[in-house]
């Protein structure tokens, strides 16, 4: 064993070192503790001692330092296990509430490392990666390459390797680069959307979606899983077919273009295995015949889990298990076994998940795994809500009343070709879009059919509008956050639902509507003139 006494350990506490730890010790009490905190059932394969442990049986140290979520009384049990006095750098939520953020992770670990550096100017730093999430082991080969030098450790099956990471980071730049990562993707996003190979469906110029695009063609390239996220009808099917055949997955010409799309939301839970894995002939009394899963026919290309956040908690498990690559398999490679079938079918499948659903919220709230959250969120990309992007709804609009037109000639004899007039266009500018570009197209489709002539005018789109303002009230009132949410912007839109029933129901008599509000009448002329002014803003957008 060699003895490295000035040498500084830093680590991360991780879900294997602690199930590791209770399967030793074969204490009951223990693994039902761990259990509890880490929210899951413990695992049936043996975790052997786990990486902190298996490090130091090999490695001696004068200094451990831990990084750890955990209660005390585990930290507590944890240290009598290895036998050892490490110090614990106590994370709280307030500091950490994601531990997928990049930012988050990037500032909690240099200030640790900062604080031991100023304790230990001498001592050589050495950091276990293993431990956390993907992003602790990024951002610490990141400081670990730049602002604190030092020797990486990983392990895998009981064995400790010494990493050798062949490059070097500009200190200039990556501190900033951690805190502000978006600032460069900004600077790549020079061309139009329409311009990148793969996305030319994908339209409009705003630079939250530049933005959205540039981040999805640097994922595509390589093949990791992507989670896309965002509001409904933001496009995320559309922007996961622009990946696939920005990948090396949809070139044509090389004959791999199979895309296979799955709307978790609508299996029922029955079904779930077959749908996903195949079945094979007599599982059940209706198999008539073998079929193939999800899986098997996207074998060499994409396979997109739509809505994925409504996954039931037993079916979060059965994905998880077909996303664990096999031990010497790539990034892609799964091993799926049909309903009734005895042995495993290799498939090589990248994956793509999207929701509507604030993930994270649903972990803190056990409605979903972290682990299986960790597996489809390699790389995660928000896409923008149409309120986020109001100067491309003349592009979007433009672009869905081509389609409208093309349809509705086909089958219409005599149909004349509709067109949006600056009127109609001011109108849906200043709509705050709740279903986006789903919701913008329904709103066409209807103003186009009912329109009294060519020209699709304000109140043909008020009128279609008038449709959707159910769900459009529901959005407002609801209490879902993006991330561009302001609290005012919302308490404004709730109060112009409110002002905007009490005129409709008095005749817009402004009196009788500030007698139905509680306020003046003079608050409420200059609450109108006020949005009014807000009105000619977007207009002029």
């Amino acid at each position: 064993m060699r003895c490295l006494v000035n040498l500084v350990l830093m680590s991360w506490i991780g879900h294997t070192d602690l199930w590791a730890m209770g399967q030793a010790l074969n204490d009951k009490d223990l693994t039902d503790r761990i259990a509890e905190v880490i929210k899951k059932r413990p695992p049936s394969e043996s975790m052997g001692e786990g990486p902190i442990k298996t490090l130091l049986t090999h490695r001696q140290f004068g200094e451990i330092h831990f990084l750890t979520q955990w209660p005390k009384d585990l930290n507590s049990r944890f240290a009598t296990w290895l036998g050892l006095s490490p110090t614990f750098h106590h994370i709280d939520r307030d500091r950490l509430s994601d531990p997928t953020s990049y930012e988050q992770v990037f500032k909690v670990s240099k200030n640790e490392l900062e604080a031991v550096r100023k304790d230990n100017q001498d001592g050589p730093i050495s950091i276990l990666l293993s431990p956390g999430t993907p992003t602790m082991a990024a951002v610490w080969v990141l400081l670990g390459k730049t602002l604190f030098p030092a020797t990486f450790f990983q392990s895998y099956k009981g064995k400790i390797t010494e990493v050798t990471i062949p490059f070097d980071i500009t200190l200039d730049v990556i501190p900033d680069y951690l805190r502000h990562p978006d600032v460069q993707l900004q600077q790549l996003a020079l061309a139009n959307p329409g311009d990148v190979k793969g996305f030319e469906q994908i339209k409009g110029t705003s630079k939250h979606l530049m933005l959205a695009v540039r981040r999805a063609e640097r994922a595509a390239i390589r093949d990791v899983a992507v989670l896309l996220t965002g509001e409904s009808g933001t496009g995320k099917e559309m922007f996961a077919r622009a990946m696939h055949r920005a990948s090396h997955r949809g070139r044509q010409d090389e004959g791999f273009v199979k895309f296979v799309a799955l709307n978790c939301a609508a299996i029922p839970d029955t079904l779930f295995e077959s749908e996903l894995f195949g079945v094979e002939k007599g599982a059940y009394t209706d198999a008539k015949e073998s079929r193939p899963g999800a899986f098997e026919r996207a074998n060499n290309g994409t396979l997109l889990l739509d809505e994925v956040g409504e996954l039931s908690p037993q079916n979060q498990a059965k994905l998880l298990r077909a996303l664990q690559p096999p031990i010497d398999g790539g990034p892609c490679s799964r091993l799926v076994r049909r309903v009734g079938g005895k042995t495993d079918i290799p498939c090589d499948v990248r994956i793509i998940a999207a929701t509507n659903q604030n993930l994270v919220e649903g972990i803190k709230n056990h409605q979903f795994r972290d682990d299986l959250f960790y597996r489809l969120g390699v790389i995660q990309i928000r896409l923008p809500s149409l309120r986020d992007r109001r100067t491309d709804i003349e592009i979007l609009a433009g672009e869905i009343l081509r389609r409208v037109n093309i349809d509705f000639q086909k089958t219409e004899i005599g149909y004349a070709e509709r067109k949006l007039t600056p009127e109609g266009l001011r109108r849906l500018r200043k709509h705050n879009w709740p279903g986006n570009i789903r919701e913008l197209q329904n709103v066409l489709t209807q103003a186009a059919v009912f329109a009294v002539s060519p020209d699709i005018i304000n109140v043909d789109i008020d009128s279609a509008i008038a449709s959707f303002e159910g769900s459009a009230n529901e959005a407002i009132f609801s209490t879902s956050r993006g991330d561009h949410f302001v609290l005012s912007e919302r308490l404004e839109e709730i109060e112009q639902v409110f002002i905007k029933d009490a005129m409709n129901e008095t005749d817009h008599n402004q009196t009788k509507a500030a007698e139905l509000l509680g306020i003046s009448q003079q608050a409420l002329s200059k609450k109108l003139k006020s949005q009014k002014s807000r009105a000619r803003s977007i207009d002029n957008q």
